[in-house]
């Protein structure tokens, strides 16, 4: 299947040499040491930050020598030029693998992109032409749908959107041209979650590629390329740096795949320098014991939501009044930090969120700090009142990423809050 469609051109790097766990890691050692050789040639416990863009040759037989290998192996052990490969960056790559693979079991390799939309755009234009059709989910994060409706359609790709409630959607969408679906799950902001294994079998089914953005889940709590999926793609921006201080994204899948698809950082210039992958690092140093408190303070968040009176509904997959909570807790560790929740107009979502202290106004997620706002304020503000209602983006809808701070100070913050409505 996917042999029949990646592309040939390569030019790649072989990933960083790592020792691969003789049983299934936690996510925190995983963290720590996925990916990492126990002795680096620095003798240093973190990895160096190499600025350099050109790593000459020693002789004409070594560049030759290159050459051939990166022809016909596609994988070569050493970089010629920054655009091509970074020792840094390929060690940021080598460790986020390790972390969608904590078995050791599968062969898996990470591409490392300027930004998620980098990581997101890049796939699909390596992976349709002209002629194909692509599904994929209405609830999807709204500039990934503005790049699909608006840029991919002028090149002949066909597209398909369909309600991200259940997968028979999909199922009904499905042409004889098809060949990438994609899906976020949990999804943009109602935290909709797909049944990965159903969807991995229709792919194969089919001979169709099949990718999960899974920002919102995290390697933490779900491994979509465990159930089959074909790509895994990141904002490594989110919850994988962590900080609020770094832009990138992700794809992640089997190294053969990957070593295709590594053209996207060569042809499109969609890379990452090596002060942030370096940052990147240090971050995922933190990795699990972050998204343990993520996940506890959006369950108790929605929990204290969905008792309070003047909140309509909550959208949370850990609570039994999610409709996809039985698929979320089949396949997921934990829940993830995003809550949304209604409450009954914009004017009571605008006094809400400005009498909070701990929560920060801001449309991002996945870092330290608590952020909530408005969908329809932010990425749904361009379309009109009817386009927002058949998504269900009410203007008293409010999507909060839960932080890492205290658990009963972010309650207590949010209870205050609700009392001014």
């Amino acid at each position: 299947m996917l042999r029949d469609w990646i592309p040939v051109i390569v030019s790649s790097q072989k990933s960083t040499t790592f020792m691969k766990p003789q049983h299934p890691q936690g996510i925190s050692t995983s963290s720590v040491h996925g990916g990492e050789p126990r002795l680096r040639a620095s003798k240093s416990v973190t990895e160096p930050i190499v600025h350099g863009v050109m790593f000459p040759f020693a002789n004409t037989q070594e560049m030759v020598d290159f050459l051939e290998t990166r022809k016909y192996a596609g994988t070569v052990d050493r970089d010629d030029y920054g655009r091509n490969g970074n020792p840094t960056r390929r060690a940021a790559e080598a460790k986020l693998a390790a972390l969608e693979n904590r078995s050791g079991q599968a062969d898996l390799d990470a591409i490392l992109t300027a930004s998620g939309m980098a990581a997101l755009s890049g796939l699909l234009l390596y992976t349709l032409g002209q002629g194909d059709h692509l599904i994929l989910s209405d609830s999807l994060y709204r500039v990934s749908l503005q790049f699909a409706l608006n840029l991919l359609t002028r090149y002949g790709v066909e597209v398909t959107t369909v309600s991200p409630m259940g997968l028979d959607p999909v199922r009904e969408a499905l042409q004889p041209n098809t060949k990438l679906i994609l899906v976020e799950s949990p999804s943009n902001p109602f935290n909709y979650c797909s049944d990965l294994n159903e969807l991995a079998r229709m792919g194969r089914e089919n001979d169709i590629v099949t990718v999960v953005d899974s920002t919102f889940a995290t390697p933490f709590n779900l491994q979509p390329l465990d159930f089959g999926i074909d790509f895994v793609v990141h904002s490594v921006t989110k919850y994988l740096s962590g900080h609020n201080d770094v832009m990138a994204g992700a794809i992640i899948a089997d190294s053969w795949a990957i070593t295709g698809l590594r053209t996207i950082q060569t042809q499109l210039g969609a890379i990452l320098d090596p002060a942030s992958a370096s940052a990147i690092m240090r971050g995922l140093k933190t990795f699990g014991l972050r998204m343990e408190r993520h996940n506890a303070n959006a369950m108790a968040l929605a929990s204290l939501l969905e008792r309070h009176p003047k909140v309509k509904r909550v959208w949370y997959p850990g609570l039994e009044s999610h409709p996809n909570h039985e698929i979320a807790q089949s396949q997921m560790l934990g829940y993830g930090g995003v809550v949304s929740f209604e409450v009954a107009d914009h004017e009571a979502a605008a006094r809400l969120n400005d009498s909070l202290n701990v929560g920060l106004l801001g449309g991002s997620l996945g870092a330290t700090e608590t952020l909530i706002h408005q969908p329809w304020l932010l990425s749904h503000y361009d379309q009109s009142p009817a386009e927002r209602a058949d998504l269900g983006i009410a203007d008293g809808l409010i999507r909060v990423a839960c932080g890492i701070e205290d658990t009963e100070d972010l309650l207590d913050d949010f209870s205050q809050g609700l009392r001014q409505l």
